[in-house]
């Protein structure tokens, strides 16, 4: 029998009973439970019960300075509030701390409430909601009423944003009820009440504006992850609960944790304390904290992984690239480790330390590092293993660099042609959009390019590097000084600290692995001056008629205008290119000079700044390196002991001239190869010389690679108006100024020596003129002033006789003698026999060692010179002369033939009873002393201004020009910089047997400023004691290390000081 179905209308009559019943019970149950407060049991009211003793003080929140500076003013007004209110003070009814999850905002809560003795209320924003209507609204009525009644206390809401955030008209009713009960409690309470109350968000952006406005949560504590500092006294402090091992090395895990809270750093002694003691060790150590680092940051090793020999091998350069390109990129962060250990999705990985100050804010060298870094390891693969063979390892170091290039575009402003602008992707046009693209993959293609030549120029270390991986598997990274240049197995070497920017080593448990830096022993060995010189700062310019036969041998050249080139602030060379990347080669010609680093560096600082992502290349030993291609790449690593330096030895220098049909040839082969922009040659008159032949025959054979040369020559014979002085004359002859001081000294003292001392400085005698006036001597040579009166040997030698006599009558048998290096070219009679001497030499048939034949090859008068001199003297005239035709002046010994010819003279007035005195004397030469000297602040600067134009030339396509700088009376950043035709400076010598065009030779100027001051008080000097012994004058102090020589006052500044800054003088 089937039942029937009830109706339609009693379905719906059974639904509305059962919807009716339902909607009585869930009434009555929230009346009941909003009557006698029985939702508060939900939560099992963790609110309502306050901890009245925290146990946590500040000393025990680490990491946080800041945040707790600013906290304690409220546990002062907690534990005295009358002291506050009566003085109509207000604190802040409630405080936000924000800042990452881990960071201790809870712990800093905690710690108020502990400093000040206060009842601590704690409770979650997620906990005020149920499922309930009305029920957050009621806890906060409930917890705020409790608080009042405690008070005072501090009410600490973690998570605020639950119930704070901003209100949408989405969002149901509840929570609006929620946050307006905030909203009213936290207006209804006075601040003479003592309630304090903390929230704590890590995601400020989303509350509620009314809630953060003032007089509700208006402070706002900032609570971020500790820095280093911080991270090492948040180590030290759960260290305390481990045992550490003797190799712990808390600053260095501090330094390798950037971006750790203090929540990371607990978890990682605890991973170390765990692995300690898996390991069965009596103590947590180094390798264990280094572990745990690493496990948190990548996760745990992979080990049993199967990779392949070949994938092994590959990761190990991958890895060794990045870690060679940090190591030699300035900027970049020092290297900590390299691993070839797989470790979650990574098979490798290195790590590296950041500075302190790069967590807070980062430069655009910095982000230029990064870049360069992350493309190391790619690059390291196409260098080894080819282009065809570079694997998808570096897709997650693309994606870094590729997000980190556009960050520099559009976030950070580092695009020259976009502008420092903020410039939001997403809004961006199409157009703008194409142009950061642009942008963008300029910047990576460049640190492409920068990485990839930097590892080519050291694939040396690479190998090495690669090789120590696969064997060590990891390698861990210190701070020490330089000691060699390959791979040294040693016992454990000293790790303590060096200074900032000191080569790295990568150092295992049984082995050391040097990093090879063409710096040598360059950094181990610096002393401390020679370190402070590394930190000075040159100063910077704010700007960075012919004979016909010369005309005839240079018709390319001469095609252009001969002017001197003048470069305005912010300028450069007419014609140049934007700012495109140049590749220039720089080469030292001749000896050497103070400075000449500094030019180098001056060049590399001009194309970081004005052309991002050029490439300066050394050619080494000279000349010679162009000729067989021998260079390296000089990176900014590799310059970093040699700014203000002096010496050649970061690629030295040579004396080999390019003239040859065949030299030119490898010359412009090596240019071509290169793809050079320019050729920078530092060098004295011959060197530049040599600068304009190379330079014609470029254009003559349509070479695009510009050639511009730079004045060099302690000697000072190299300037014309346009170039006042050369490079290196400063140094020198202020050297030189103190140990002819102090050979004064000692003959004021000893009273019984005159001293002979024979001055660096070739042909010209700029340099003994600018010691003299420097020290006052008794007797100062100058050989253009013999050569304009025709002096012979025998008539120097009596003009010193009567200077030894005058003085030996007032009993002064001492005194000094300055002699130029180059004084017996313009003694008349020796000067007529060396130049036979040159003739004679270049004929392949002389036999420079049989005297007698030299004898009788020569004039009756010259015969009859060259017989009269001492046979070592002989021998030294007949020297092989130097690549450029010259007699190796240095080599010759005048000083001691002199104090021959005054002894013989004096015997002969002694016999004839003019003279009564004592005559000793004693030999000098100062040369190489003060050649390789550390340069003055003036040479540091004006070479480094040289770099700049130099540089700057190039950048304009301007050839066969020398660099100038002038306007050196002015305040340095006042110099103007620019260039002169090298044509312009020539002129026609007689040199090995054949008419040369040379520059010409600046002489001393006898009716010039300099010399009449010198002629005017030598006769004084002769006669009595004037010595004045300067001292060490280039570094002491600016009062006088800023000062240039006293010639270059008397000749460009009426008689003033030439000063480099526009400070006074009180004594010059």
């Amino acid at each position: 029998m089937m039942q029937a179905e009830p109706s339609f209308w009693a379905q719906i009559w059974r639904t509305v009973r059962v919807l009716g019943l339902a909607f009585l019970l869930m009434a009555g149950a929230g009346a009941l439970m909003d009557e006698r407060g029985l939702s508060r049991g939900v939560l099992n009211s963790p609110d309502l019960k306050p901890q009245v003793e925290t146990g946590t003080k500040f000393s025990d929140v680490k990491g946080v300075d800041e945040a707790k500076g600013e906290l304690e003013e409220m546990v002062e007004y907690l534990r005295d509030p009358a002291r506050f209110t009566a003085l109509g003070g207000k604190l802040p009814k409630g405080v936000l701390l924000v800042g990452p999850p881990g960071t201790g905002k809870t712990m800093l809560a905690r710690a108020i409430a502990g400093e000040a003795g206060v009842p601590f209320f704690y409770t979650s924003g997620s906990e005020f909601e149920e499922m309930f209507v009305g029920v957050g609204a009621r806890r906060v009525r409930d917890l705020f009423a409790a608080a009042r009644k405690a008070a005072p206390c501090i009410v600490f809401i973690d998570e605020i944003d639950a119930i704070g955030g901003k209100r949408n008209p989405k969002d149901q009713q509840y929570m609006k009820m929620t946050l307006n009960q905030l909203l009213v409690e936290l207006d209804g309470f006075k601040p003479s009440e003592g309630v304090i109350v903390v929230g704590a968000t890590n995601f400020p952006q989303s509350l509620d504006k009314a809630l953060i406005r003032p007089g509700r949560f208006d402070r706002h504590v900032t609570v971020p992850n500790p820095d280093v500092r911080g991270r090492r006294q948040i180590l030290e402090a759960h260290a305390r609960r481990v045992p550490l091992a003797a190799d712990c090395d808390l600053d260095v895990v501090a330094r390798d944790t950037p971006g750790f809270s203090g929540a990371d750093l607990a978890n990682l002694v605890n991973v170390a304390a765990l692995r300690a003691a898996r390991d069965a060790k009596a103590a947590v150590g180094q390798a264990d904290l280094e572990f745990a680092r690493d496990r948190i940051l990548m996760g745990a090793e992979r080990r049993s992984a199967l990779v392949s020999d070949k994938i092994r091998r590959l990761t190990a350069y991958h890895e060794g690239g990045h870690a060679l390109v940090a190591l030699y990129t300035p900027g970049a962060a020092a290297v900590h480790k390299a691993t070839v250990v797989p470790r979650g999705g990574a098979l490798g990985m290195v790590s590296q330390l950041p500075d302190a100050d790069a967590e807070l804010s980062v430069t655009r060298r910095q982000l230029l590092a990064r870049l360069d870094v992350a493309m190391g390891g790619r690059c390291a693969e196409e260098l080894i293993f080819g282009e065809g063979d570079v694997t998808t390892g570096a897709s997650s170091d693309l994606v870094a660099a590729t997000g980190l290039a556009r960050a520099m575009v559009t976030d950070y402003g580092f695009s020259a042609r976009l502008g420092a602008m903020s410039i939001p992707f997403a809004e961006a046009s199409a157009e703008a959009q194409a142009a950061i693209e642009a942008e963008v993959r300029a910047l990576v293609t460049a640190a492409h390019a920068r990485a990839r030549d930097l590892l080519a120029a050291h694939e040396k270390e690479l190998h090495a590097l690669a090789a120590a991986l696969l064997k060590e598997e990891t390698l861990s990274i210190a701070n020490a000084m330089a000691e060699g240049l390959s791979v040294n197995h040693a016992a454990e070497p000293d790790l303590s600290p060096g200074p900032a920017g000191t080569p790295k080593y990568l150092r295992t448990k049984d082995h050391v692995l040097s990093i090879e830096d063409a710096l040598g022993n360059v950094g181990r060995h610096l002393s401390r001056l020679q370190r402070e010189r590394l930190e000075y700062e040159p100063l910077v310019p704010e700007a960075a008629a012919n004979h016909e036969a010369i005309a005839k041998l240079f018709p390319q050249l001469c095609r252009s205008p001969l002017h001197l080139l003048r470069l305005v602030p912010g300028e450069h060379a007419p014609h140049a290119e934007g700012h495109r990347p140049l590749r220039i080669g720089v080469v030292l010609s001749g000896g050497q000079a103070p400075g000449g680093h500094n030019v180098i560096t001056g060049i590399f600082d001009y194309l970081a700044k004005q052309h991002p992502g050029s490439v300066l290349i050394g050619f080494k030993d000279g000349p010679r390196g162009i000729i067989n291609n021998d260079h390296k790449l000089l990176t900014a690593r590799e310059l970093e002991f040699y700014r203000n330096q002096g010496g050649f030895h970061l690629i030295c220098s040579g004396r080999d001239k390019i003239e040859k049909p065949e030299q030119l040839k490898a010359a412009k082969q090596t240019c071509k190869e290169l793809g050079l922009d320019g050729l920078v040659v530092i060098g004295g008159d011959d060197s530049n010389t040599n600068a304009a032949v190379l330079a014609e025959y470029f254009l003559s054979q349509d070479v695009q690679t510009c050639v511009v040369g730079v004045p060099k020559t302690i000697d000072g014979d190299l300037k014309t108006a346009d170039v006042p002085i050369s490079f290196g004359f400063d140094t020198a002859s202020k050297v030189y100024s103190e140990l002819i001081g102090n050979v004064m000294t000692d003959a004021s003292s000893a009273k019984k020596y005159y001293h002979f001392v024979r001055l660096m400085g070739r042909a010209a005698s700029h340099v003994t003129l600018e010691c003299a006036l420097q020290t006052h001597p008794q007797v100062a040579l100058i050989s253009e002033e013999v050569d304009t009166h025709s002096w012979s040997l025998h008539d120097i030698a009596s003009r010193i006789a009567d200077v030894v006599v005058a003085r030996a009558e007032a009993g002064k048998n001492y005194g000094v003698v300055l002699v130029p290096e180059g004084l017996v070219e313009y003694v008349h009679d020796v000067s007529a026999l060396i130049v036979e001497l040159n003739e004679l030499l270049a004929k392949d048939s002389a036999d420079p060692h049989d005297l007698p034949a030299v004898a009788a090859s020569l004039t009756p008068p010259s015969r009859a010179v060259f017989e009269s001199l001492p046979a070592g003297f002989k021998t030294m005239l007949l020297e092989e002369r130097d690549p450029h035709g010259n007699v190796q002046v240095s080599h010759i010994e005048t000083e001691k033939l002199l104090i021959r010819l005054v002894e013989g003279e004096l015997a002969a007035r002694r016999a004839s009873g003019r003279y009564a005195g004592k005559f000793a004397a004693i030999p000098h030469f100062f040369g190489y002393e003060g050649r390789c000297s550390l340069p003055t602040n003036f040479d540091a600067s004006y070479c480094y201004a040289l770099g700049h134009a130099a540089a700057s030339l190039v950048g304009g396509r301007r050839t066969g020009v020398m660099a100038t700088v002038s306007d050196l009376q002015l305040p340095a950043v006042r110099w103007r910089v620019g260039g002169t035709p090298l044509v312009a400076m020539m002129c026609l010598e007689r040199r090995k047997g054949a008419v040369k065009p040379v520059i010409r030779k600046a002489l001393v100027d006898l009716n010039g400023p300099a010399f009449r001051a010198f002629a005017a008080v030598r006769r004084k000097w002769g006669l009595t004691d004037c010595f004045r012994s300067p001292g060490p004058i280039q570094f002491s102090g600016t009062q006088y290390a800023d000062v240039a020589t006293m010639t270059l006052g008397l000749e460009i500044n009426d008689g003033d000081p030439v000063l480099l800054l526009a400070h006074g003088l009180t004594n010059y």
